[in-house]
């Protein structure tokens, strides 16, 4: 029997015999943890007063009989009591009108402005008396009272200089986003050490300093220096070169930086050398890369382990990363539990993750996404392969990097072979005089001494079909072919019907990519026959090199990174890069990428043409980006009224809805197990959802379909919902070409 409490509670008891949490102890931890999170961008009073406000509904005497009945009666139905008004309605008067919204959010998320007016207007008039009630409990609680007339004093109240001017609507905007997120986590982390204790104590791990980082990679380089007694190739001489201007750089100011180099050229770890000496100069918490492809993130995350060689250095956080081995009992370890805890809060030195997974956190307005942004703050942040940015998303984008620069002490480093004109593709940053730095020494110069591929035209004359194609590819033992759908490249590996060549698509789960990437880096390293048809995940960053690299038609920043697979190393004199146009390629994606397309073939007729020459850039891009809207999706409008729920509406990197399946591939008991737990988990939560922990697990299995097609499947019976929203496929995987459904049309499916 569980013993009522003494005072107000904000939580029931953990375990029958467990304590209460109390609502005093709640909201003075959250409120000083709040304020730590939210002083490191000048917002600690804010901090403490949202911390201090968000649970005061609790205190109501329809909410604490609403815990007692959950807590004497844990199975039974009872109805919630909103708790979220109370404090809402009354920060107004303490830490002004913008308040409410990061208040009325802190469960369900940020919602929209008018949303937030019609619910206040309605308390005001509805739930006076009530909501009146509430707060006289929660303030008369001793602890609670002087507590808050310490934030009520005038000199405790502090804020941000350029909050106290006249702010940019859009700087308030994502000045609100930053204090929702320290006072979700905040929240979040009190709970769960109340609710689960013993994992909790995963977060208690001692993480390694960005200075120690940065003192176990300069170790680390020293084993990367040559052979004083041999000549430096030129590959090794413009790393060499590459790397030294990073560290001279990194004295610098923080601000926005530019990282061009070409492919090969070292820029995975000269720009991280970069970031952890400038954060270590410039005082700055950690360092945090952001890349375009899952199949990247692997790399670069396991390039950053091998160098540094500590526990708990590399959070590697992203939708498809392999879970650790489990033991008999398939309990978390403790490093298990450290990357899932850190995960929610980015709360990690050195973290890897993807574009789209720091994107879309960053206009966001769900809890889960939001929590991470207050680390963010005092940090620097690689944007590899930038110019796989959405165009259609550059303004909202360039817009929130600019105030991440310029409020929350950030330094972005833009990082790419072929970088677009930042006046084109960011004029905001002009026109506020923002200096962009250049860090690489003479980029036309580097790319020059690093030309180590000829390309061929022949797309200019002629078109080829599969078997034209095939014939080119069977002239060399080692090439790879890259084309532009998921539908050309199944067609392309069936027309090559060689049973040694590999394939790589979308179509196949993370876990089968990873394996054939390494079964290609082999063949190559071992000097062995590899053919390999893919498609464009492997153009951008991936560590590959071959002899030949054969490109169907497509953008040009594109075609010049496919050509970055091609004599990486430079062991060749020179590689060859053929540019071929495929009787397909009306069926390659559009938008942006189609244009690009013949932009690319429009450029290639000019007599200076060089895509070897980065200047050749400032106007590919400026003549892309001229033709794409900044802000296609009208988000900007929508921040400057705090509409926070429509910009994530409006926000998406992928245009179309997917869902995920599950494929069965690699050990099968071990994913019939995976499988069988969520088919039961959901009976054992009390939200009817699987555990994240279980969806980790099988996230290495998942392949993304579209959603148009997913009534069609469950018709068929090709998949089976085995937890609410996770899909198993019963359908064919083949064990070459991955999910197979051949009853699509070639046109439908996924691209990339």
């Amino acid at each position: 029997m569980v013993d009522l409490p003494s005072r107000p509670v904000a939580h029931t008891p953990a375990t029958p015999d467990g304590e209460w949490h109390y609502l005093d102890d709640h909201s003075l931890t959250v409120s000083h943890d709040a304020g730590q999170f939210a002083k490191v961008f000048g917002a600690r009073w804010l901090g403490e007063v949202v911390g201090l406000l968000h649970d005061a509904g609790k205190a109501s005497e329809d909410f604490q009989a609403y815990l007692i009945a959950n807590a004497l009666d844990p199975k039974g139905k009872h109805k919630s009591v909103d708790h979220k008004s109370c404090g809402a309605l009354h920060s107004q008067t303490i830490g002004g009108k913008n308040l409410p919204q990061v208040l009325l959010g802190h469960h369900g998320g940020l919602q929209d402005i008018g949303d937030v007016i019609v619910r206040i207007r309605d308390c005001q008039q509805n739930a006076m008396p009530e909501l009146q009630a509430a707060w006289e409990t929660f303030v008369n609680q001793p602890r609670i009272a002087t507590r808050l007339a310490e934030l009520k004093e005038p000199g405790a109240r502090s804020l941000p200089d350029w909050l106290t001017r006249d702010a940019d609507k859009r700087s308030v905007e994502f000045f609100l986003r930053m204090l929702f997120s320290c006072l979700v986590d905040a929240d979040h982390l009190d709970t769960e050490a109340h609710r689960d204790p013993e994992r909790a104590v995963g977060r208690d791990v001692v993480l390694p300093k960005v200075a120690e980082l940065w003192e176990r990679f300069q170790e680390d380089q020293t084993l990367f220096a040559p052979d004083p007694s041999l000549p430096l190739s030129e590959v090794n001489r413009v790393r060499r070169e590459v790397y030294d201007a990073c560290l001279d750089m990194a004295e610098q100011e923080p601000g926005f930086f530019r990282l061009t180099v070409p492919t090969g050229g070292g820029k995975t770890r000269s720009g991280l050398a970069f970031a952890l000496k400038h954060a270590v100069e410039h005082g700055l918490d950690r360092v945090i890369v952001a890349v375009p492809f899952i199949t990247i993130t692997d790399q670069t995350a396991a390039v950053y382990r091998k160098a540094l060689k500590l526990p708990h250095a590399v959070l590697e956080h992203h939708s498809g990363i392999e879970p650790p081995e489990r033991n008999p009992e398939r309990s978390e370890d403790l490093d298990e539990m450290w990357r899932t805890l850190a995960s929610q809060n980015w709360d990690a030195p050195l973290i890897v993750t993807t574009t789209v997974q720091l994107f879309e956190s960053l206009f966001q307005n769900r809890t889960t996404a939001c929590r991470k942004l207050h680390n963010i703050a005092n940090s620097v942040i690689i944007l590899d392969e930038i110019q796989t940015a959405p165009a259609h998303l550059r303004e909202p984008l360039f817009d929130v990097f600019r105030e991440l620069v310029a409020h929350y002490n950030v330094t972005i480093v833009l990082s790419t072979a072929t970088q677009p004109v930042l006046d084109t593709i960011a004029p905001q940053l002009v026109e506020d005089g923002r200096e962009i730095r250049e860090i690489a020494p003479e980029p036309a110069r580097l790319f020059r001494a690093l030309e180590r591929v000829t390309y061929d035209w022949p797309c200019m004359d002629e078109t080829w079909d599969w078997p034209r194609v095939v014939d080119e590819m069977r002239q060399h033992d080692q090439v790879l072919t890259i084309v532009n759908t998921i539908a050309d490249a199944a067609a392309l590996f069936k027309e090559l019907d060689d049973e040694d060549a590999l394939h790589l698509s979308t179509r196949m789960c993370q876990a089968h990519r990873r394996d054939v990437l390494e079964e290609i880096r082999t063949r190559l390293r071992e000097g062995r026959p590899c053919r390999v048809v893919s498609t464009q995940l492997v153009e951008a960053g991936v560590d590959l090199d071959f002899p030949v690299v054969m490109r169907a038609v497509g953008p040009l920043d594109r075609v010049v990174q496919a050509a970055g697979r091609c004599n990486r190393e430079g062991k060749l004199e020179r590689g060859r890069v053929i540019v071929f146009s495929a009787e397909t390629d009306r069926n390659m994606p559009g938008g942006t990428y189609r244009h690009g397309a013949r932009e690319m073939l429009l450029m290639r007729r000019l007599p200076d043409f060089d895509p070897n020459d980065p200047e050749i850039f400032i106007r590919y891009f400026a003549n892309l980006y001229g033709a794409e809207g900044a802000d296609r999706e009208r988000i900007q409008p929508e921040r400057m009224e705090r509409n926070y729920a429509t910009v994530a509406e409006k926000f998406r990197m992928i245009d179309e809805d997917t869902f995920g399946v599950i494929v069965r591939y690699g050990d099968p008991d071990e994913l019939d197990d995976s499988i069988a737990e969520l088919r039961a988990s959901v009976y054992r939560t009390k939200t009817g959802k699987a555990p994240r922990e279980l969806l980790r697990q099988v996230q290495p299995f998942m392949v993304n379909c579209r959603t148009r097609e997913q009534a069609r499947y469950e018709q068929n019976g090709s998949i089976e919902e085995v937890a609410p929203g996770i899909w198993l496929w019963h359908g064919e995987y083949d064990p070459n070409r991955g999910l197979d459904d051949s009853r699509l049309a070639p046109d439908w499916l996924m691209v990339v």
